[in-house]
């Protein structure tokens, strides 16, 4: 595949599984038994995918930047939701509005992402604008 169409399977994942909650989708855009990944990725990360959105609402993620080259495409975004529904990582609701800053690292091949690489800087509660 080409780096625009790596960066078109990318964005995708991002709009539809990452923002949009399809999970039933991620089937068709993670490879099916990466090297990487280990046993039981998938139905573990597809498991806390969906604890997360049973969690959480208004949930969006925005992708910042998108870079390019080879087999790697990167991607800044920033996550942003309410948790509201129910526990999630061990804490109540507690209605506060979350934001999460991501970086990953995905490798394609064959139109499948077989390897993810993020850092996180982990869900906080996001600052009010000041007026």
């Amino acid at each position: 595949m080409s780096i625009e169409e790596n960066k078109k399977l990318v964005r995708r994942y991002c709009e539809e599984v990452a923002d949009q909650g399809k999970i039933d989708l991620i089937d068709e855009f993670l490879a099916p038994d990466p090297s990487y990944y280990g046993p039981d990725y998938l139905e573990n990360f597809k498991r806390k995918r969906a604890e997360s959105r049973a969690a959480l609402s208004d949930v969006s993620f925005h992708i910042e930047d998108m870079i390019a080259e080879e087999d790697k495409v990167v991607v800044r975004g920033t996550a942003r939701a309410i948790h509201d529904r129910a526990e999630w990582l061990g804490m109540a609701p507690t209605g506060n509005r979350l934001k999460e800053t991501v970086i990953g690292i995905f490798r394609v091949q064959e139109g499948k992402i077989v390897q993810v690489w993020s850092e996180e800087s982990g869900p906080h509660p996001e600052e009010s604008p000041s007026t």
